[in-house]
């Protein structure tokens, strides 16, 4: 999953495809499949947009 996340931010794998497992026509595995693009989404909405920068301080506090 992490390689996976990583190959979208570079533009190798498309971004609705991350979360495509086997494709079964349980309930509980579409929710899930669901969840899991919704919050791959997110994250990597988040890569994008955050710079070294802006993690800088809470690196220095976690390595106090």
């Amino acid at each position: 999953m992490l390689v996976e996340v990583f190959e979208a931010l570079n533009g190798k794998v498309d971004e609705e495809n991350i979360c495509v497992g086997r494709n079964r026509h349980e309930e509980s595995f579409i929710f899930f499949q669901q969840l899991c693009q919704e919050l791959t989404a997110r994250y990597l909405t988040y890569l994008k947009s955050t710079k070294i920068s802006d993690l800088e301080p809470k690196a220095r506090f976690l390595l106090k």
